[in-house]
């Protein structure tokens, strides 16, 4: 999994500098919670995803130190979410 994509921003406020310290933890340098406005002055909001674009890992901002990212566990393992099944749908062209 590229770490890139749970970092990834199209704003300033991404953490440019992060280091994973073992498999379940990333440490940035901004802390989520403190150092990024919920709201910008234009009116556009930022959002912590926590499930990485291509991925079904569940991540979370720690309680415990903000700056960090933990790999959230369920029932003493790494949580994978599993999502329902997706409907496809086709649009088709009828003529009357």
């Amino acid at each position: 999994m590229n770490i890139g994509l749970i970092l990834a921003s199209t704003t300033s406020y991404a953490a440019t500098e992060y280091t994973q310290t073992d498999s379940y933890t990333i440490q940035a340098n901004r802390d989520y919670l403190a150092d990024i406005p919920a709201q910008n002055s234009n009116g556009s909001v930022n959002a912590i995803i926590e499930i990485p674009t291509g991925s079904n890992q569940k991540w979370e901002v720690s309680k415990q130190d903000s700056s960090r990212l933990h790999w959230e566990f369920k029932n003493g393992q790494p949580r994978i979410v599993k999502y329902q099944a997706v409907a496809h749908y086709q649009k088709s062209n009828q003529s009357s």
